[in-house]
């Protein structure tokens, strides 16, 4: 993994969710969220933030490729912010992601092979000399991205939903 990602934790792998969803209307995928999660103790080798398990998480901004606060839950489940890694100290808050564009642009190649998959979880690693997509989930956690910003708040993400009827009205 990057040397930025190895510093932060490096007693993991530390990877990128990134979900895609089809734009109907326009035929092809589009970013709706993307989180970048680091390990911990309770959870490495693996960097599992989903039911407590120990690992942080947090948003990287589309347009400026810097991750915002990171979140963890604590042992009675409650979501606890953080600006740098909780046993490392290292800042995760305000760090630019190396290489993030390039991710982006090769996650969203990736996903227009699949219209038939509308809903992807992109797990990304990325290395020195680019990036490694791990594994797609079709039935991604949608927690780990909700826990920043809610995914109906963008108008193409609410569509997507509705039209899946996962939003009884796409005007609520």
């Amino acid at each position: 993994q990057a040397v930025y990602a190895k510093k932060i934790y490096p007693g993991s792998t530390n990877t990128i969710r990134v979900l895609s969803l089809w734009d109907e209307e326009r035929g092809e995928p589009f970013i709706a969220a993307v989180t970048h999660r680091f390990g911990s103790s309770l959870s490495a080798p693996i960097d599992s933030w989903h039911q407590g398990r120990g690992g942080v998480c947090a948003e990287v901004n589309l347009e400026t490729s810097v991750m915002g606060p990171a979140w963890r839950m604590s042992s009675d489940h409650q979501l606890v912010g953080e600006a740098c890694h909780p046993e490392t100290g290292e800042l995760i808050e305000g760090v630019v992601v190396p290489g993030f564009k390039q991710c982006i642009d090769g996650v969203l190649k990736a996903a227009g092979h699949f219209p038939f998959c509308p809903c992807i979880g992109w797990d990304v690693v990325l290395t020195e000399d680019g990036f490694r997509i791990l594994e797609a989930n079709p039935l991604p956690g949608l927690t780990v991205v909700q826990v920043h910003t809610p995914l109906l708040r963008d108008p193409r993400s609410r569509q997507f939903f509705h039209s899946w009827g996962m939003v009884p009205d796409k005007k609520r």
